[in-house]
C-alpha cells in the first residue's frame, strides 16, 4: 500500500497505541500542510516560478502536468497558486482547511485498515476521538 507523504507524516507522528498526536494540533497541522504541498511538488503539479515564463517569480504555480485525484489535494493546488512559499503552508496549515486535511487523512487510513477510529474520553470529561494504529492492538 503507496501513503502520501501527509499519511506518513501523520502515522510518525500519531502514538500507535493511544492514538493521540505526540505533538500540538497546530504543530501537526502545519507539517501535514507542508507534506501535502510537497507531495504536489514531487507530482509535477507544483512548482516555483523563475519568472521567465511571465509568472511572478518565487510564487508557486499550478503546472498543469498532472492533476491530483483526491478532492483535498486539488484544493490545496488551488490555494497555492500564485503564493508565496513562506505565506503558503499557512494559508493551509491554519483554521478549517487544516482540520478538514487531517479528518480526512484519519479517516483515509482508517478505511484502508491503518488506523481504527476510537471515541475516548479527555479527564473522563470531554468527548474526543483518537486513531491508533491497528498494528499496535
Amino acid at each position: 500500500m503507496e501513503l502520501s507523504l501527509a499519511e506518513e507524516y501523520l502515522l510518525l507522528a500519531l502514538d500507535d497505541v493511544s492514538g493521540r498526536p505526540l505533538l500540538s494540533a497546530q504543530h501537526l497541522q502545519l507539517a501535514l500542510a507542508g507534506a501535502s504541498v510537497a507531495e504536489l511538488t514531487l507530482q509535477g503539479s507544483l512548482d516555483v516560478s523563475d519568472g521567465a515564463d511571465g509568472g511572478r517569480k518565487g510564487r508557486f504555480r499550478t503546472t498543469g502536468r498532472a492533476t491530483p485525484t483526491d478532492p483535498l489535494q486539488r484544493e490545496v493546488l488551488e490555494l497555492m497558486h500564485e503564493r508565496r512559499p513562506k505565506d503558503a503552508i499557512r494559508k493551509i496549515g491554519q483554521g478549517g482547511f487544516a482540520k478538514r486535511l487531517r479528518e480526512a487523512l484519519q479517516r483515509g487510513l482508517a478505511a484502508r485498515g491503518v488506523l481504527r477510529e476510537e471515541q475516548v474520553k479527555i479527564l473522563g470529561l470531554f468527548p474526543s476521538t483518537a486513531w491508533p494504529s491497528t498494528a499496535a492492538h
